[in-house]
């Protein structure tokens, strides 16, 4: 099977994946998750062939566990466990693309730079103060785990900004998208917890998650400098 068809089929997950949730369709839904993360990993796995990024794979195993842990179990706001697999998923990612960038990039501070983070410091800055809010209202049992999340959020998008804007070409901007589909996903994941009867805030929680391996896989390909899709 062509890897282009293979990649038709993947965006064709994603759009039941919006059908399932405009219509309830559970079983459509639970299909499109468990789907949609192997139809990716088959797409880079036939591209590279035995060169796998065992950091990256562990990467893109913790994100679908995560997956399928929402399908499995029905999450509520005292369970801890997604916040400990995407910390862990999060942190490895910190770990691959900061060895991109050298001590030497940043002798090349300009107003860019500093102006780039100083907005991705604010947009975040405001999204924690927040979530933070309702998890106070929430009355939480596990606060300081929620506040580790929170800075090893916060870090990677420092980060990932610092690396595009150093460095801005195609793999860097997947990378952007990569943190953005986390943020809309998290923030909604939260948010649809606490207000679980919203059900407009399923789709900013469900289709980040899906389009997040689209971009990881495209980041790392194009790394590579073989992307071919």
């Amino acid at each position: 099977m062509r890897l282009r068809k293979v990649y038709i089929l993947y965006w064709t997950i994603v759009i039941l994946e919006f059908l399932s949730l405009q219509f309830n369709l559970w079983e459509l839904h639970i299909f499109t998750n468990i789907m949609c993360a192997p139809v990716m990993f088959f797409v880079y796995y036939k591209i590279v062939k035995n060169k796998l990024n065992l950091l990256f794979l562990a990467i893109m195993i913790l994100l679908y566990a995560t997956d399928i842990y929402h399908i499995i179990i029905v999450p509520t706001i005292k369970n801890t466990f997604c916040i400990y697999l995407n910390s862990v998923a999060y942190l490895l990612i910190l770990k691959m693309i900061s060895n991109g960038i050298g001590i030497k990039s940043y002798k090349n501070l300009d107003y860019i730079l500093v102006l780039s983070v100083l907005i991705v410091f604010t947009f975040l800055s405001y999204i924690f103060y927040v979530t933070n809010e309702i998890m106070l209202e929430q009355k939480i049992e596990y606060y300081s785990l929620f506040l580790f999340y929170c800075f090893v959020v916060f870090i990677l998008g420092i980060v990932t900004t610092i690396k595009f804007v150093l460095k801005p070409n195609f793999s860097n901007t997947n990378l952007i998208m990569v943190f953005a589909c986390f943020v809309f996903s998290d923030v909604f994941y939260l948010v649809s917890l606490v207000y679980s009867n919203i059900g407009v805030f399923s789709y900013f929680l469900y289709i980040p998650q899906l389009l997040v391996y689209n971009f990881l896989v495209r980041f790392e390909l194009n790394k590579l400098k073989i992307f071919k899709i």
